[in-house]
């Protein structure tokens, strides 16, 4: 047996499960093509070292995208001195050569 429900007052619309649902999708999509075409566009930072050419810096999360490996894997590997973290502004990077040489499984 159908249930009916009364029409509602006026100024007030009746939105399916459904509907709610296809709009979430829709905004996650769209923050998700926003978030992508942001950080696609941001530069590395490149960082003078004294005594040396540039290196080209990358920060923590980007390390551990390439390496494959969670932040606390890439913390240990710091003590250990297989990488070693670059301190800019309270945030870390890694050099991107010494990242790409432990994930080419160089010591």
């Amino acid at each position: 047996m159908k249930k009916t429900y009364p029409d509602p007052p006026a100024g007030i619309t009746i939105i399916k499960n459904d509907d709610i649902a296809n709009l979430v999708d829709q905004v996650a999509d769209s923050i998700v093509d926003k978030l992508e075409q942001r950080y696609s566009k941001k530069e590395r930072k490149t960082t003078p070292v004294p005594g040396s050419d540039t290196m080209e810096l990358i920060p923590k999360v980007r390390a551990c995208e390439i390496l494959q490996r969670c932040d606390s894997t890439l913390s240990k590997w710091a003590a250990s001195g297989k990488l070693v973290p670059v301190r800019r502004g309270g945030s870390l990077y890694y050099k991107l050569s010494d990242v790409m040489r432990v994930y080419n499984g160089e010591q």
